[in-house]
């Protein structure tokens, strides 16, 4: 991620402590463990809207099943009004003090770019990582975890009581606490999880032009223990998953039709200057702005996948061109995902 990772604070734990347990929520089981059609992490699809790539993207949800709850504050330090430094604190409920709490330091960090589509005021480096490994067949049911072939770390911009765990957890309030990501007070209650929808930025794995094939899906919280927490060993879930990868949009192809064409040319024209999700409509270079440099690449890619119109002229930016514009939407494609033991 673009945020540079902090040092947390050591780990440790005092008498009086009644603390979070982060657990990596896979599915929503019934008491009598049958799923009731409530899967987390399984059902993902591929996402083609950025140039040149392909993401995997999935649901993950966080769970406490702790002996307190999570509850984390922010402060943001500016400089000529640019937010520079993000300081972020654990503060970790007390035993038999009702609502008293004492903070201990997560870590500082540096603040990244803001996030297209992003909310609320926090900015937590790798609270959850992805990662995904090779399943090696062993010639028995359940594949060997392989090699790790791609990974991403979840940029936290909110930790709230999305969905009630719905197994017994002693202390489980009635109803949620932690509500709002716009509130400088974030957290996790104990029996609920803060589920990330598919579709939020930074929920996703990086498979471009990875081979098909089955694969380990693993869903890590908290993977570098800034968190102080019950138990450190059951943060991580994974789940087999069989991948067939599309091939990604071509580069400069800005109308997601598979073809780099005039009618990307016009796309570029119509959002020159504008501000963008990263690598999405015509910013062919990624950094979240339609400028010149999408134009060159859109240029230089000129034809792809289009020998038909491979050899037409290339317009200046400065040109007025009258051009049919056909939109196709890109449609993400799912996949079959098979339940799986926990490494």
């Amino acid at each position: 991620m673009a945020a540079a990772i902090g040092l947390a604070a050591p780990r440790i734990s005092m008498a009086d402590d009644l603390l979070p347990d982060l657990i990596a929520w896979d599915h929503d089981v019934s008491e009598d463990g049958v799923p009731p059609g409530v899967d987390i992490v399984y059902g993902g699809y591929f996402d083609t809207s950025v140039s040149g790539k392909v993401l995997y993207r999935f649901r993950a949800a966080l769970a406490n099943i702790g002996e307190g709850p999570l509850q984390v504050i922010e402060e943001t330090a500016e400089e000529n009004g640019v937010k520079t430094k993000q300081t972020i604190t654990q503060q970790i409920l007390q035993t038999g003090s009702g609502d008293v709490f004492r903070d201990r330091l997560i870590g500082t960090f540096d603040y990244p770019p803001e996030v297209v589509g992003g909310f609320g005021h926090l900015r937590l480096p790798g609270l959850a990582q992805y990662n995904l490994y090779e399943a090696i067949d062993n010639g028995g049911v359940t594949p060997d975890v392989g090699p790790q072939v791609r990974s991403n770390d979840k940029l936290s911009m909110g930790i709230v009581d999305s969905v009630m765990y719905n197994q017994p957890v002693p202390g489980k309030p009635a109803s949620r606490v932690y509500t709002s990501a716009e509130v400088p007070v974030l957290g996790i209650s104990i029996g609920y999880a803060d589920l990330y929808g598919a579709g939020l930025p930074g929920q996703f794995i990086d498979v471009t032009n990875l081979a098909d094939g089955q694969y380990w899906l693993e869903v890590h919280v908290d993977p570098y223990d800034r968190v102080l927490e019950v138990d450190e060993l059951n943060n991580t879930t994974q789940i087999l998953v069989d991948l067939t990868v599309p091939a990604a949009r071509p580069v400069g192809d800005n109308n997601g039709d598979g073809l780099v064409n005039l009618a990307d040319y016009v796309v570029w024209r119509n959002t020159l200057g504008s501000e963008v999700a990263n690598g999405t409509d015509a910013d062919s270079d990624g950094d979240g702005v339609v400028t010149m440099l999408d134009y060159e690449l859109w240029k230089a890619n000129f034809g792809q996948a289009t020998p038909a119109i491979a050899n037409l002229q290339v317009p200046e930016p400065s040109c007025s061109m009258g051009i049919l514009l056909v939109l196709t939407a890109v449609g993400a494609r799912r996949m079959v995902h098979t339940l799986s033991v926990p490494r």
